[in-house]
């Protein structure tokens, strides 16, 4: 038994020999020799273009479908359709915003035709004023005012017409003697007034004396002479000022010292404003700063301004008569 199975074994290993030899040449036979010597006889065709199906039916290559079928990846259809980003309607079409016709037609500011045509009940064209126009007074009265005081000079050819006199250059004006604080207070403020009219060349204070060229003297009367040079008795104050070619540079103006405020008020500003031009005062408007008659008045009018005004207006020259004046003004008081 042991010799048996061992040529069995013998056999077998030959028998497996030859079956991978046969396989090279596409056939194989074996033969197997056992106690009953059975013959055992298998062909076989290799057939290696169409048997080999292992190489070609790899299934788990071709077919992973995993990889090659991850419709999650290829089909993300939430981003690729994010449609409320896409339709912001209410962004692309704000009509309220686009058409605001109420600001674009504001036809009642552009169209003010009551203000360029006001007509009265008439028909005809209201006449419209001058920026000087004062209510009440008339053109042929302001040219009348304005020829009374600056163009007849007091003391001085009274009555005979004279030419307009006014100051060209700067005004700079010194207080001497002895001055209150309410005296300084009213020439501040009169020069204020005087520095808005159009045409004057303004008043400002000095440094000192020397370089004032008006000097304001707060004395007693019996030094008018001596400061001025002429004696003006029963005056409570006075003025003199020198002029070339009708363009005053300089004035000196003396005031009593011992009279009372109030009244001291109203001739510090009378003096001042016939140290400007109009020298004469009025006899036609009591209320004036520079009425002829006993008057203390605290502050100019009007009608004093007015005069000012149209004095040192660029088209009033120095020189100039009553006619030319009078022409004049009547252009620029209407």
């Amino acid at each position: 038994m042991k010799y048996k199975r061992q040529k069995n074994a013998i056999l077998l290993l030959a028998a497996l020999m030859i079956i991978c030899i046969g396989c090279t040449s596409g056939e194989f036979e074996i033969t197997v020799g056992t106690d009953s010597e059975q013959k055992i006889t298998e062909e076989a065709v290799v057939n290696f273009d169409t048997t080999t199906l292992p190489d070609t039916t790899v299934s788990p290559d071709t077919s992973v479908l995993p990889d090659t079928t991850v419709v999650p990846e290829t089909t993300a259809t939430p981003e690729t359709t994010l449609i409320p980003e896409t339709t912001l309607i209410p962004e692309t079409t704000l009509i309220p915003e686009t058409t605001l016709v109420p600001e674009t037609t504001l036809v009642p500011e552009t169209t003010l035709v009551p203000e360029t045509t006001a007509t009265p009940e008439t028909g005809e064209p209201e006449k419209l004023h001058s920026e000087l126009y004062i209510p009440g007074l008339t053109a042929d009265n302001a040219t009348k005012f304005f020829s009374e005081v600056c163009l007849d000079a007091e003391y001085i050819n009274t009555g005979d017409p004279s030419r307009v006199q006014k100051w060209i250059v700067p005004i700079y004006y010194k207080l001497l003697g002895t001055p209150t604080d309410k005296d300084i207070a009213v020439v501040e403020d009169m020069a204020k007034q005087l520095n808005a009219i159009e045409g004057f060349p303004g008043m400002y204070p000095a440094s000192n004396s020397y370089s004032a060229n008006l000097r304001i003297h707060f004395c007693k009367p019996q030094e008018f002479s001596s400061i001025i040079g002429v004696s003006y008795e029963g005056n409570d104050g006075v003025i003199t000022f020198w002029y070339m070619d009708d363009q005053i540079y300089d004035a000196v103006i003396c005031i009593r010292n011992d009279i009372d405020q109030e009244l001291r008020n109203s001739v510090i500003m009378e003096e001042i404003y016939n140290g400007l031009g109009p020298i004469q005062d009025t006899k036609l408007r009591e209320d004036s700063i520079i009425f002829t008659g006993f008057s203390a008045p605290q502050a100019m009018t009007n009608t004093d301004l007015l005069i000012l005004r149209l004095l040192y207006h660029p088209s009033i020259k120095c020189g100039m008569n009553a006619e030319k004046c009078a022409k004049i003004i009547s252009e620029l008081y209407y």
